[in-house]
């Protein structure tokens, strides 16, 4: 087992998901063909049940290519990855069924579809019951303040709205893990918060996330610790406690672009 820096996984069995980490990636590595380069390059991490970790880097540093191998969309050329014990490659239906992702600038709603429709598409497709179906949706409806354009097709809404459906369709299931790559993209302040709160939310019941983004204020407001990555590989971890409201983050991020860190 790969333990993350400074983080023990002694006693963890890698067979028995509830006795997991939520997340567990080794020597995790991706080279697409053709490429010289690794978009991933042996990172290796763990993400404890309810917590929320950060991803920080700039463009091209390998975090949506991290996220889309934890979520077994992308296989990976060496190391491995797991979600609750199991592993992304030969576990590939054990692992979608445990998590919930928000991609941003490719959300996968159906636009002939409403608002509701696609969330409940999504619903049953990730086995919440019959019973339970039409108040969850509605539940999850409410929360992000979506009453008003719920009976609208998707092809008829604006990004935010999509980006705000694409993140009730990830958490409808109670997932035990939810993967989110820029998920305040193309969203308002009020929605913005939105996102935020769900974040706290579904920790608070114990879901681990796993989050990226270019927000230094948002991370720190969400964050027990943030990785950040550069040219594929998880560089730097800094602690809630360097956080500095932000800035201390993104003096730190500045420090790791310019090579003094």
């Amino acid at each position: 087992m790969c333990p993350s820096p400074g983080r023990s996984t002694a006693g963890l069995s890698r067979s028995h998901p509830s006795h997991s980490p939520a997340l567990e990636a080794c020597s995790l590595t991706k080279l697409f063909p053709g490429a010289s380069v690794a978009s991933v390059d042996d990172v290796s991490l763990s993400v404890a049940h309810g917590e929320v970790v950060g991803l920080l880097g700039a463009n091209g540093a390998g975090k949506t290519t991290l996220l889309r191998m934890f979520a077994s969309l992308i296989l990976p050329t060496r190391g491995y990855a797991r979600v609750r014990g199991y592993d992304t490659v030969s576990d590939r239906l054990g692992v979608r069924a445990a998590v919930g992702t928000v991609f941003g600038g490719s959300v996968g709603l159906y636009e002939r579809l409403t608002v509701r429709e696609n969330i409940e598409y999504f619903a049953r497709l990730c086995g919440v019951a019959p019973h339970g179906l039409s108040a969850r949706v509605s539940e999850i409806v409410t929360q992000f303040g979506m009453s008003e354009f719920v009976a609208r097709p998707i092809a008829h809404c604006s990004s935010g709205m999509k980006q705000r459906t694409a993140l009730a369709r990830a958490i409808v299931h109670h997932p035990a893990v939810l993967l989110l790559d820029e998920p305040s993209t193309g969203l308002d302040i009020e929605a913005a918060l939105t996102v935020q709160e769900c974040v706290r939310s579904v920790s608070a019941r114990k879901t681990a996330v796993l989050v990226s983004s270019h927000n230094t204020a948002e991370l720190a407001a969400l964050c027990s610790r943030v990785i950040i990555m550069a040219h594929g590989r998880a560089v730097a971890e800094v602690p809630a406690s360097d956080f500095g409201g932000g800035r201390g983050l993104q003096e730190r991020f500045l420090a790791v672009q310019r090579g003094k860190a």
